[in-house]
């Protein structure tokens, strides 16, 4: 997996986080609010799965949320 892209701040990462899968993670306000940043991982071309996944970041640098989306 690689970090394909990584999101700062509440209005950034809702742009994001807030959008519905396949688009986005699907996450809620509330989840958002919490964390510190987004970070989206994908598969590599390689990889036997296909999927994203966006990882929400809290205060304390571990993973609050996670949401796995098929396909890139």
């Amino acid at each position: 997996m690689f970090l394909k892209e990584e999101y700062v701040g509440a209005d950034a990462m809702a742009a994001v986080a807030l959008v519905e899968p396949p688009s986005g993670a699907g996450f809620t306000p509330e989840q958002v609010q919490k964390a510190l940043k987004l970070q989206v991982w994908c598969t590599r071309f390689e990889n036997p799965e296909e999927y994203t996944e966006f990882r929400l970041i809290g205060p304390d640098g571990d993973v609050s949320a996670m949401r796995r989306v098929d396909g890139y």
